[in-house]
Order: structure tokens, then sequence, then C-alpha cells
């Protein structure tokens, strides 16, 4: 398992040779301009092939914190899980509701009284292997997840905000949308309702997950066109997007995780 908060303008490279898969990703992580610190944490997990970006809510010190152990405990949930029985939608929710239930019990200190709570929006993915492959797309709060071709990127997220507007790859919603409401969270009410999708592998060439800092900063159309509207490799147009990134100075913090699946050959 690696979570991981980058400094500005740091690539970092993963390779995950986990059978049946070879996926190989990219991440950066910058903090916001009017933050102390950066709250954005990236999940590549070396157990399974799960992938996520979570953005911590609350002060600095309880969204760095927040956003960790959020990672951490999905990350242990499943790999259990999946020990046990193959991979479902069912099987991600469950994981997602006992996330959420660590994170309302807090961090305690070692007298037993409580530390901190606090909440965290959350977007992942996991690869179901299978005649068929699928990818098991899930999301909590305005973390979002494209799925990119040659021809462009397609959202497979829609933002829990209100006013909420549906996301497209042709459209500016970060530019448009006015600083809304996150309407959903984990560790922040024992209710969670999460949600969840089905994309087949084979429909697209890559997925990059980012969070609202990134989209507020570039908007979807300005991240079409770095990864989709070039004749270049993956690695130089996240090259040019973490460029792009920087010089856009972003006021929230922003993460974004790239990945590329490989069948084994």
């Amino acid at each position: 398992m690696l979570i991981s908060n980058l400094s500005a303008g740091v690539v970092e490279h993963h390779q995950s040779d986990a059978a049946p898969w070879r996926a190989e990703s990219l991440a950066l992580s910058q903090k916001g301009q009017r933050h102390d610190s950066n709250g954005d944490r990236y999940l590549v997990s070396r157990r399974i092939e799960l992938f996520a970006v979570a953005d911590g809510i609350g002060s600095a010190a309880k969204g760095e914190e927040t956003a960790d152990l959020c990672l951490s405990y999905l990350d242990d949930h499943l790999s259990g899980a999946l020990e046990r029985a193959p991979l479902s939608t069912a099987i991600i929710e469950d994981a997602l509701r006992a996330t959420n239930g660590r994170l309302l019990s807090g961090v305690r200190n070692y007298d037993g009284s409580l530390r901190m709570r606090g909440g965290c929006c959350i977007a992942g993915m996991i690869f179901a292997p299978g005649p068929e492959p699928m990818v098991h797309v899930f999301h909590v709060g305005d973390v979002r997840i494209y799925g990119g071709t040659a021809a462009g990127l397609s959202p497979l997220t829609e933002d829990h905000v209100v006013p909420a507007k549906k996301a497209t790859a042709s459209g500016d919603q970060a530019r448009t949308r006015p600083k809304g409401r996150v309407t959903k969270a984990l560790g922040v009410r024992p209710s969670l309702k999460a949600t969840f999708r089905k994309v087949a592998l084979d429909d697209f060439s890559f997925f990059l997950i980012c969070s609202d800092g990134v989209v507020r900063s570039l908007g979807d159309r300005r991240i079409d066109t770095i990864f989709c509207g070039r004749a270049q490799s993956l690695e130089q147009s996240f090259a040019d997007f973490a460029f792009e990134l920087e010089r856009s100075k972003p006021e929230d913090d922003a993460t974004a995780l790239l990945i590329a699946p490989r069948g084994n050959s």
C-alpha cells in the first residue's frame, strides 16, 4: 500500500504487477495557495488493484490525518474482504461503510480522550479481472474520475455538491460552478450512500482521478486538451499537466492520479 502526498512539481511513478494486470500510474499532489499544508492524499494499493484519491475536510491538520486514515482503513477492509470473496459492488459498499464508521469514532489520545474527528471526500476504482474485464468505480463527494481515450475524456462520476451541475468533458463546470456545499462525505454522518458504477476496461486507455482543486484550477476543457488533444505519450501529457497545474497556482489542494492498465503479455 502506498499512501502519499507529493510536493508541488514532483511526479511519482508506480507500477503494479499483480496478476492478471500490470497497471502503471503517475501521481501529483500540490498544496493549495490558501492552505498551510496539503489535505489531499492518494492511494496505490500494493495488495489489490485499488487506486483512490481522498480530500480531507476541515482544518489543515484534521484534513491530512482524516485523508490518511480514510485510505488506510479502506485498503485494509477491501483487502481482507477480497481474500474471502470475489469483488462486487456490495463488498466495496461494505468497506466504505466500515471506513465511515471508523472515521466517525475518531482518533483518540493515549488517555482515551477524543483528539480529532473529520470528514473526507473520496473517489476510487478497482480492476475486476475476467473474460470481460471491468472497472468498479465509486465515489463520495466531489473527487472526480474520468475515463480517457484518444477522442477525449468521459466523466465517470458526478459531484455530490449543491448546486450540482453535470460534469462534461466539453464544458468547464469547474470554472463556472460556485463553491457549493458538498452533500456527501465519509466521517460526517452514520448513514453513507456512495455512488457506484461499472465500466468495461477495454472502453478506455487510461483513467484520471482528480481532487476538486485540480478541476477548479484548470477546468474540464483544459484537462481534456492536455491528455487527449495532443499526439504524444501519456507520460508527456502528464508532465504537461503537472506544469500547467503548478503554473495555475491552485487555491485549493490539488491531486491527480493517472492509471494506465496494461494486460499481461
